[in-house]
């Protein structure tokens, strides 16, 4: 399965890491894995890895972006 452009979200907010997936021509964002009292230093440094469980591949990462969520307000 060669050339398949897959979506990374990452969420964090109050403390939980929550990791989901869309892969190309789906339009429904799979759960990958979440993690509940996770402590992120508040500098932090971003970086990339994969594995395939084959003897090697190519991975290449084709663009990375962030944003600030705006923080919830007392009435949500």
């Amino acid at each position: 399965m060669r050339n398949k452009q897959v979506r990374m979200k990452i969420r964090y907010y109050n403390k939980d890491l929550e990791v989901s997936y869309l892969e190309e021509m789906s339009n429904d964002w799979k759960f990958c894995f979440s993690a509940e009292d996770v402590d992120l230093p508040t500098w932090f440094f971003m970086g990339v890895s994969a594995a395939t469980g084959e003897l090697y591949d190519y991975h290449d990462v084709m663009s990375i972006k962030t944003n600030c969520a705006a923080t919830p307000s007392a009435s949500d």
